[in-house]
């Protein structure tokens, strides 16, 4: 069973993040698994507890880290796959609209080229996602949270992906790597 999200700021202030997908942030594994109707989807990792889910019409992985116990991170993993590599940019298009309902005009909206070579050419800017030469990157700080919208690619392989972010945990993550 596909949950599904309808609105990315799930009754939150628009320039505030508490929480994510309704769970707020330090919440423990268990709150999160309370909350779902659906089996975890497996992602061979205790930290992490992820679930098929559809974000704005569009199939993807929902992943709740937990460095120490506590929910700090939350993930889309984007899942669906194209054969026009261009339609990875309306995906990530749509999805910017869907975040920017929610909350506002980015802080950050930029496209990143590494390498200039299909710069010119929009029909292959999808191709040149894929082998790493452009990605598109949009941030948003809000109080007591950030979220980050990109698109990039690697060994052709396209990866959209928004992240949301507790501000006041992100030192979890780093005291869990040093244990």
């Amino acid at each position: 069973m596909l949950a599904s999200i309808t609105s990315m700021a799930q009754a939150q202030e628009a320039d505030t993040l508490r929480s994510f997908w309704g769970i707020d942030w330090g919440s423990s594994k268990e709150e999160v698994e309370e909350a779902h109707e659906s089996e975890p989807y497996d992602l061979n990792n205790d930290d992490i507890v992820g679930y098929e889910v559809l974000v704005g019409g569009k199939a993807a992985i929902t992943a709740f880290y937990f460095p120490r116990g506590r929910l700090a991170r939350g993930r889309y993993h984007f899942t669906e796959s194209h054969t026009n590599e261009n339609t990875y940019l309306t995906d990530f298009n749509e999805i910017s609209e869907f975040l920017q309902e929610a909350y506002g005009a980015p802080e950050v909206d930029t496209e990143v080229w590494l390498d200039e070579v299909y710069r010119s050419d929009p029909d292959r800017y999808g191709f040149a996602v894929s082998v790493g030469d452009y990605r598109l990157v949009e941030k948003w700080e809000l109080t007591g949270g950030r979220i980050t919208h990109v698109l990039y690619g690697e060994n052709y392989n396209i990866f959209h992906v928004v992240e949301f972010s507790s501000t006041a945990l992100e030192h979890l993550f780093e005291a869990s790597i040093e244990q």
